[in-house]
């Protein structure tokens, strides 16, 4: 995990530190298409937050590990801004905090409102309607034969 000052120089030369320590610093090298900041090393691309992170803890992130932003700025590489997560809870944190594409929606496919009485976030992150799911758990309960065959023929054209 040894990097040379060099490597850390150039680092330091492409962030924005001008709003001062409390606020993002934005990446001014080159970014994704998603707008996180993109760093070479060693002859290899890396995200730039994640890079910092693995040199503020001095060791590599598992391949599973992420790095989040609190601020939700993706070329943000104030170490403040960020931590060291999971893919589930970023997928949770961003329907939570609107960054979703479907966030953007007002209703379900069945024409109800997604007003916060109606709504809900299943444990994948995902925003569901209420109204839907209780008809759902209705009519799995009034005809709970025919979801037992389906699931039986489904099995046959499976195996």
């Amino acid at each position: 995990m040894e990097t040379d000052m060099e490597t850390r120089y150039r680092f330091a030369a492409n962030l924005d530190m001008s709003g001062g320590q409390f606020s993002c610093w934005r990446w001014k090298g080159r970014l994704t298409e998603k707008g996180y900041g993109i760093f070479r090393v060693g002859g290899r691309k890396v995200r730039a937050h994640r890079w910092l992170v693995e040199q503020i803890l001095g060791f590599d992130l598992e391949e599973d590990e992420l790095v989040t932003h609190d601020c939700d700025v993706a070329s943000c590489c104030n170490p403040r801004c960020l931590r060291v997560g999971d893919q589930e809870s970023n997928m949770r944190e961003r329907s939570e905090r609107g960054r979703h594409w479907c966030t953007e929606k007002k209703e379900c496919p069945q024409g109800h409102g997604y007003t916060p009485e109606n709504t809900y976030v299943d444990p994948r992150g995902y925003r569901n309607c209420r109204t839907c799911a209780r008809g759902r758990h209705r009519r799995r309960r009034a005809h709970p034969q025919r979801v037992n065959s389906s699931r039986k023929s489904l099995r046959k054209v499976v195996t």
